[in-house]
Formats: structure tokens, sequence, C-alpha cells
């Protein structure tokens, strides 16, 4: 692993130190993880994005109409 020094003001740091210390783990391992998630909802949304470039609202739009006329009840496992 990398070491970086990263500047925090007291607050922050002092709310990390608390939340690390609720979860039983260490100040580098919450930052870690709250990294982590970060890249994860970034590059979500950028794969939607270039999803969106590549769809087509009409076809989207025709899904959702045949969705809405098909007008069904769930069906087990649907709610999972």
């Amino acid at each position: 692993m990398n070491k970086t020094t990263i500047r925090l003001s007291a607050f922050t740091q002092n709310r990390l130190k608390e939340i690390a210390r609720r979860k039983s783990v260490s100040v580098s391992h919450l930052i870690n993880e709250i990294a982590l998630r970060y890249i994860g909802a970034e590059e979500g949304a950028r794969m939607m994005q270039e999803r969106a470039q590549n769809g087509s609202k009409n076809k989207a739009l025709c899904v959702l109409d045949a969705v809405r006329q098909a007008n069904k009840p769930p069906v087990p496992g649907d709610e999972k």
C-alpha cells in the first residue's frame, strides 16, 4: 500500500476518528472504504452517461409504455 498525506480540518479528522472507533476500524481503513465508495459512484455515473449516449430515448419510452400496458401484478421474486 502507498502512503499518502492528506490535510483535513480538525472537525473532519475528529469525526473520522469517531466513526472509525464505532466501526472498530482504523482511520486509514475508513478513508480507504470511503474513497472506494466514491470511486464506485463516480464510475457508475460515468457508465450510465455512456450508456445513455448510446441508447435511444424512444426505445426506452416504448419499454415503459409496454410495462404500463401489461399492468400485471408482481410475480414471486420481483421483490428481490
